[in-house]
C-alpha cells in the first residue's frame, strides 16, 4: 500500500514539475518573443531617427553634405561597374532675398517649400534630393539604360523638366502670387576625377547660368 502511495507522490510531482516546467516554458518564450519585437521596434526607431537626422526640417529634404557625398561615391561606383552615367544638379532658387525683402521670411520659406516639392516631382521616388543652405538645392539621378552618346540630351530634358515644373505655378502667399524661377547647373559625372572636382564643376556651370539671368541674357549649359 505504501508503495502505490509513492508511486502516486512521485506521479503527482512529476505532473506538477511538468505543468510548472511547460507554464515557464511559454513565459520564457512570451518574454523573448517580446525582447525579439522590442528590438525590432528599437531598431526602426534608430533607422527612423538616424534618417530624421539627415534631414532638412523645413522643406524634409537631406541636408548632410556627408552623406551626399557617401552616395555620389557609391552611385559613382555603381555606374562605373555597370556602364551606366549619373547626372548631377547643383539649383539655386533666384531672388530669395528679393521675396523676403518684398513680402516677408514667411514667404520665402513658403517658396523654398514649394520649390522643393516640384523640384521632387520632377525626379525619380529613388533619387536624391538635397537642400544647402537658403536657396541652395543639389541632386543626384542614374541614367539607367541610357546610352552614353543620349546622356547629355536626356540631362538636358531633366533640367528642362525641373525648370518648367518650378517657374510655371506661381506660389500664393495671401493675397500674393509669387513668381519662382530657378537657375540649374547639370553636370554627368566623370568616374576618373574625384567627388570634388565634379563638384566645383557643376557649382561653376550653375553660378554661370545665374550670372547670365542676371544679365538678362538666356540660360544657357556649358
Amino acid at each position: 500500500m505504501l508503495f502505490f502511495i509513492e508511486i502516486k507522490q512521485h506521479a503527482l510531482l512529476f505532473l506538477t514539475q511538468f505543468i510548472l516546467g511547460t507554464i515557464a516554458f511559454y513565459i520564457v518564450s512570451i518574454l523573448l518573443t517580446a525582447v525579439a519585437r522590442n528590438r525590432r521596434t528599437l531598431a526602426t526607431l534608430y533607422i527612423k531617427l538616424k534618417d530624421f537626422s539627415l534631414r532638412d526640417s523645413l522643406t524634409g529634404l537631406y541636408n548632410d553634405r556627408k552623406f551626399m557625398t557617401e552616395k555620389l561615391e557609391c552611385m559613382s561606383t555603381y555606374a562605373k561597374a555597370n556602364n551606366e552615367s549619373v547626372a548631377i544638379f547643383f539649383a539655386d532658387l533666384d531672388d530669395l532675398k528679393e521675396i523676403n525683402d518684398n513680402y516677408s521670411h514667411l514667404a520665402g520659406d513658403s517658396a523654398i517649400v514649394a520649390t522643393a516639392k516640384r523640384m521632387g516631382n520632377a525626379f525619380r521616388d529613388n533619387d536624391f534630393l538635397f537642400r544647402f543652405g537658403g536657396d541652395e538645392f543639389f541632386a543626384i539621378t542614374l541614367l539607367k539604360n541610357t546610352p552614353e552618346n543620349e546622356a547629355e540630351e536626356e540631362v538636358a530634358k531633366i533640367t528642362q523638366r525641373i525648370t518648367d515644373s518650378v517657374s510655371t505655378k506661381p506660389v500664393r502667399y495671401g493675397e500674393d502670387k509669387i513668381l519662382l524661377s530657378i537657375s540649374i547647373g547639370a553636370h554627368i559625372l566623370n568616374p576618373e576625377n574625384t567627388i570634388g572636382r565634379e563638384l566645383l564643376i557643376v557649382d561653376k556651370k550653375m553660378y554661370a547660368i545665374k550670372k547670365d539671368r542676371k544679365l538678362g541674357g538666356k540660360a544657357t549649359r556649358k
